[in-house]
């Protein structure tokens, strides 16, 4: 995708723990903001005729392969939610989420007046980064890196980096953690959706 000079090399700044936690019935809605809770709707046991709201369409794609009707109501969190309060859904409301999250769509909801309850379905845990990754960010030579969470910037400044950075951040939310590291350039796709986070990255590193 990046052509030969720009190899590619994988190495996550985040691990992805499921957890199983206790979730209960009656719920008229379920809210998933990432794949991996659209992952853990099976796991839960939850019932699939159940519908789904998503943040993103891969996000609602992931709930559909999981066995649940999904669909996208927003590109994010903040757009999730306004949509479900200008266009109220069967309640009560489930959001299964991740231990780290930005926004706060239950309590969002809750002040609009829809019952809706949070359960955190994994957790993100700090990844060991490979030794060729630690090396690249210890070299001369500029690194690119794609930056799709706070979270994931905040572990990728906890690193040694002497290399220049060029970092696509996937909202300005993620660039405001990434700008403390000073990176030689830095954009913010103009949508929050993978796609448009390599088409930022791609832009950067090609002429």
């Amino acid at each position: 995708m990046l052509g030969s000079d720009w190899p590619v090399h994988v190495s996550p700044l985040t691990r992805i723990v499921p957890l199983s936690p206790r979730v209960g019935g009656g719920w008229g809605t379920i809210v998933v903001t990432s794949a991996n809770g659209a992952a853990a709707l099976g796991r839960l046991g939850l019932d699939p005729r159940i519908p789904v709201v998503a943040v993103g369409e891969r996000t609602a794609e992931a709930a559909r392969q999981a066995g649940f009707a999904a669909r996208m109501r927003g590109p994010d969190a903040a757009g999730l939610a306004r949509a479900l309060i200008a266009d109220p859904p069967p309640g009560p409301v489930l959001h299964l989420r991740g231990a780290e999250g930005a926004g706060d769509i239950a309590g969002t909801l809750r002040a609009a007046g829809l019952p809706c309850e949070e359960v955190i379905a994994y957790r993100q845990e700090d990844a060991v980064p490979t030794d060729a990754a630690l090396s690249l960010l210890a070299g001369g030579a500029p690194v690119a890196v794609p930056l799709y969470s706070p979270a994931s910037a905040r572990r990728l400044a906890a690193l040694p980096i002497r290399a220049p950075l060029l970092v696509a951040a996937l909202s300005p939310a993620v660039a405001s953690v990434a700008a403390a590291m000073a990176p030689e350039r830095l954009v913010v796709a103009s949508e929050p959706a993978g796609a448009f986070i390599l088409r930022e990255l791609r832009a950067l590193v090609l002429p």
